[in-house]
């Protein structure tokens, strides 16, 4: 992959740090928050300066899905550009909404290539 700014979205600060060192150690550039409440005011309006959104989906402020929801309306551009981590795809309403939305997602745990190959599809879809 080519040098990215990545928005690293995570309530668990273990699974925060360790996808920012593993993405910094590839060469990117990588901002790491702990609620999606907190990546909406990152993203802000008119910031087009993330390639890339990986979130967990499931968080106590404002989940991934949730954020995922307000940047389509807000920016559908970089709504192209998720992806999402997981522990629970096995879920029927976490599997219907990955599948309706069609952005790339991890499941816990992951192999690094496994979230170097999503970021790199949502990127290339976007």
């Amino acid at each position: 992959l080519p040098r990215m700014r990545v928005l690293v979205v995570d309530d668990d600060a273990v699974n925060r740090q360790a996808m920012m060192m593993l993405l910094e150690r590839e060469g990117h550039d990588v901002v790491a928050v702990e609620n999606g409440l907190d990546a909406i005011q990152r993203i802000g309006d008119h910031d087009a300066t993330f390639d890339a959104v990986v979130t967990d989906l499931h968080m106590s402020r404002l989940g991934g899905r949730a954020l995922y929801e307000q940047v389509v309306d807000r920016r559908p551009q970089l709504a192209r550009r998720f992806v999402f981590v997981t522990g629970d795809q096995a879920r029927e309403d976490t599997r219907r909404f990955l599948e309706s939305c069609g952005q790339p997602s991890v499941t816990k745990p992951y192999e690094l290539d496994d979230l170097l190959s999503a970021i790199g599809t949502a990127v290339r879809q976007a």
